[in-house]
């Protein structure tokens, strides 16, 4: 008690669901005992002079609260009078209250027309209006609303919407009125309104994060544009701030989306899309973390605020590979060139037509690229289109197309020592599971033996 000495005042059972029911009621005279008087109500609706039932804002709970609106109102604070800061305090020491009993006091005190809410860039003056009441059966709907007393707007109001319009574009407005302030605020939503789509469309054509932040910024001054002049500047004065904000977020992913911003932003996701493949080479580590660190700042909705990280990071990890690739690619032209150098040296060489010489070199001429076109960006050579695995594959595969080409030499020259050629497949030494030293070395036995016998033969050998 010497703690929460209104706790008693604020404190009955409820379910949750009174403040939307007392909202979208047609009358209130069939609603729950906490309606009422009595030792389990909180005396919130009484009958009027015409024997109707009505709000009662002279209830002890409506009067607490709806003085601390005034209090903090008059002070001209607005951080206390939203809906968390409501909780907080008749929450907190000296209340205890449930934050669903508050949220039932200023569902009254809306629907008797003594408070006004502003949520999601619009003012609610009456509780008809559906969308008014999303902050009381949301709790972070209502933790964001603001409840303001209701009263005619005064010179502080129009003042602080003025400078509010100011800090927003930097010009004034002629005269200290209502309609004035409205008809420049829209005009200025209309060129905001314009300016978002651009960026919207930008956004969405290169698959970048913030549509949702910045939909949410089109809702509010698509709200503001189209309401009330009045509520037009209420809702400017209180929330000038919030728009500036977003006006600067507007600004910033503008430029994140220029040109040469998007050129960037297109390489980290080039970048992205070569790391899987750096990783899988069984080298660069190190660039773990980098690559990490690159996907969290691209996908965050403030990658405008990182985009020299960004460009950073994937420079790292495209001039690692770059390097690898071109590191391959020319092992693949030095081994290929070598064999069709080896094929054409041969005497049998110069008894074949040239159309077949070109037929029988071409599996191999195919793959021995020697200038390298990796542009910024690329993944694979613009030449010869070959992926990493692919050319891992070539390289694996050059002898036994070398010993295939010439097969064929000997076959269609029908000179020199007949050469014969076996094809042996691995897979049929290494069948079933090698689950253990003893098995590996079998297998390895196998093959070597069969290896070593054609080679004694003088068979060339065809690995697949």
């Amino acid at each position: 008690p010497q703690l929460y000495p209104k706790l008693e005042m604020g404190s009955r059972p409820l379910t949750g669901k009174e403040a939307e029911d007392f909202l979208k009621a047609a009358n209130l005279n069939g609603l729950g005992k906490v309606f009422y008087g009595g030792e389990q109500g909180f005396n919130l609706v009484v009958k009027g002079q015409d024997n109707k039932f009505v709000p009662n804002t002279e209830a002890d709970v409506a009067r607490e609260i709806l003085a601390y609106l005034n209090r903090e109102h008059g002070y001209g604070n607005k951080d206390s009078r939203l809906g968390k800061a409501l909780e907080n305090h008749f929450g907190g020491l000296g209340y205890g209250w449930d934050l669903e009993a508050i949220k039932l006091v200023l569902a009254v005190l809306f629907r008797a027309g003594s408070i006004e809410i502003s949520a999601g860039g619009k003012r609610f003056e009456s509780y008809q209006d559906p969308l008014s009441r999303q902050p009381f059966t949301s709790n972070p709907a209502f933790r964001q609303a603001l409840f303001t007393p209701a009263q005619p707007l005064g010179l502080p109001q129009l003042t602080a919407a003025i400078m509010a319009y100011e800090n927003l574009t930097g010009r004034s407005v002629d005269d200290v009125e209502k309609n004035a302030i409205a008809t420049a605020f829209r005009k200025y939503a209309d060129g905001e309104l314009e300016r978002l789509t651009g960026v919207e469309a930008k956004l969405g054509a290169n698959r970048l994060p913030g549509l949702e932040e910045i939909s949410q910024y089109r809702q509010t001054l698509v709200n503001m544009k189209n309401d009330s002049a009045e509520n037009c500047v209420i809702l400017l004065a209180d929330t000038g701030e919030n728009l500036k904000a977003e006006q600067e977020r507007l600004s910033r992913l503008g430029h994140a989306t220029s040109p040469q911003n998007l050129a960037l932003l297109r390489r980290a996701s080039d970048a992205e899309q070569m790391w899987p493949l750096l990783h899988a080479s069984g080298d660069y580590m190190d660039l773990v973390p980098v690559a990490s660190q690159l996907k969290t700042l691209r996908e965050a909705t403030t990658f405008y605020q990182a985009l020299p990280q960004i460009e950073t990071k994937a420079a790292e990890i495209e001039s690692s590979y770059q390097k690898l690739y071109a590191d391959r690619h020319a092992r693949r032209f030095s081994i290929y060139d070598t064999a069709l150098t080896e094929l054409k040296v041969r005497p049998e060489w110069a008894n074949l037509a040239p159309d077949l010489q070109e037929s029988l070199l071409s599996p191999l001429v195919s793959r021995a690229c020697q200038a390298l076109e990796l542009p910024q960006g690329a993944v694979v050579c613009r030449k010869c289109q070959a992926t990493l695995n692919q050319l891992d594959s070539d390289l694996a595969a050059v002898e036994g197309l070398k010993s295939n080409a010439l097969y064929q030499l000997q076959l269609k020259t029908g000179s020199g020592e007949t050469v014969k050629v076996k094809k042996v497949r691995l897979r049929d030494y290494f069948q079933g599971q090698l689950d253990s030293e003893a098995a590996v070395k079998d297998a390895l036995a196998n093959l070597q033996e069969e290896l070593l016998k054609l080679v004694a033969e003088h068979v060339n050998i065809m690995v697949e």
